[in-house]
């Protein structure tokens, strides 16, 4: 019934449809499987740095897939247009037509561009958004109904000229494994990697903080809080609080160490309330005793000292105790000291004012 010309011509209309479909709506699960493969890296194993290869891989995926679907979906319609297809559907359906444009490709047209005057004359908006939204799913659905016309035309005239078909099984699958495997591929050193720097790092965090909660304790601290390197990984670090008085105590005294990832210092700081009852010489020596105690439980973990600016104590000693005094100074051995004394102007201060001072020090 058909010629060899006319049995290709069938073939490719039937394979060359689902082709630049199977491209064109691949590009889903394909960049579904870089996003997880980009949050694994960041949000769970928390690698440090950013992934080059990983991060510029999707757009040669992007490109190649967008190409191969308009290679296809070209090759598409040229392929309805020549003489051989012409015969077939003479043959088949009694005469050769064209097959129309469907409606939702000309309305996706319409409102993506209506969407996109709306943005360039109003700076963007909501609703040109939507309208840009909403053209394209429109535009997908109008190109999907193209290629499925000339799709099942192929496969009708395939069953009645007894035309033997390719299996799309095997193609569908392909195209939509690709990505995901390249992506896997890519992806899968940086990520044994990553997993292998955490746990090293963890291990090293567990035993600093370790060593930084036993050293609070053996001091004498009433409380001591730490979190668990082992338990909970986080790429900001990880804290530990002594408190050289139990919580429920009306003036509390605290230092907290804060450790990077792998558990090198990032900042102590420390924390002592004041009894706006006694002078500002007695609250400052108890302030700054609690401090060297805190500091001396920490004495042989290379903790930097905790000894107040010469500033501060000149403005606090100086002022009210409704007077906020603030103080950043750089020390020699670069770091970043910053003193504060928190109260509450004297038209709210009572006894409830929260009044401390809270000297912190980054490395």
């Amino acid at each position: 019934m058909f010629s060899d010309d006319e049995k290709r011509a069938i073939r490719r209309l039937y394979l060359w449809p689902k082709l630049g479909t199977y491209f064109l709506f691949s590009l889903f699960p394909g960049l579904a499987a870089w996003v997880a493969c980009i949050a694994v890296d960041d949000a769970i194993l928390k690698s440090q740095g950013v992934y080059l290869l990983g991060l510029y891989s999707l757009l040669p995926f992007v490109i190649v897939y967008v190409a191969l679907c308009l290679v296809f979906s070209i090759g598409t319609r040229v392929m309805a247009n020549r003489p051989a297809w012409r015969s077939v559907e003479r043959k088949v359906f009694g005469e050769a037509a064209d097959t129309p444009l469907p409606g939702e490709l000309y309305a996706g047209i319409g409102t993506s561009a209506a969407g996109r005057l709306m943005d360039s004359r109003d700076g963007g908006t909501p609703a040109g958004e939507a309208l840009e939204v909403v053209g394209s799913a429109l535009g997908f659905i109008g190109f999907w109904r193209l290629m499925r016309a000339f799709h099942e035309t192929a496969r009708i005239a395939a069953e009645r000229g007894g035309v033997r078909l390719p299996s799309l099984g095997a193609w569908r699958t392909a195209i939509v494994l690709v990505p995901i495997l390249v992506f896997a591929a890519i992806f899968t050193p940086r990520l044994a990697s990553s997993a292998q720097a955490g746990a090293e790092a963890r291990a090293e965090a567990a035993e600093r903080v370790s060593a930084i909660e036993a050293a609070f304790e053996d001091g004498g601290c009433a409380y001591v809080s730490a979190d668990d390197p082992t338990q909970r990984q986080t790429s900001y670090g990880y804290s530990v609080y002594g408190y050289l008085d139990a919580l429920d105590e009306p003036l509390v005294s605290y230092a907290c160490v804060d450790t990077d990832a792998s558990g090198a210092l990032k900042e102590i700081s420390y924390h002592a309330d004041i009894d706006a009852t006694l002078s500002k010489e007695k609250n400052l020596a108890a302030v700054q005793a609690d401090f060297d105690r805190l500091a001396g439980m920490l004495s042989g973990l290379g903790m930097p000292s905790p000894t107040l600016p010469a500033e501060f104590t000149e403005q606090f000693l100086a002022g009210t105790y409704y007077d906020d005094v603030s103080v950043y100074e750089g020390t020699e051995d670069g770091l970043t000291v910053y003193a504060h004394f928190a109260t509450d102007p004297e038209d709210e201060f009572d006894e409830d004012s929260d009044t401390y001072v809270f000297l912190s020090i980054e490395v």
